[in-house]
């Protein structure tokens, strides 16, 4: 499962938050998958994740230098 928000009006549409969560995935499938081959290897594999990317306060074009 993939799960996403994204806010923002700019072109780098920021803050955004990304979570990834893949689970009850087989040992031999997933070595397969990124390997090719099949090691023997038998179990079960869960991985969960998050990416977030916070916005940065940027000068305004409106205000003068002084």
């Amino acid at each position: 499962m993939v799960r996403g928000d994204v806010a923002g009006t700019s072109a780098r549409l920021q803050p955004a938050e990304l979570n990834v969560h893949w689970g009850k995935v087989s040992l031999a499938d997933l070595l397969r998958l990124f390997r090719g081959q099949d090691y023997g290897v038998r179990g079960t594999f869960s991985l969960d994740g998050r990416q977030r990317a916070a916005s940065r306060a940027t000068p305004s074009l409106l205000t003068p230098n002084r």
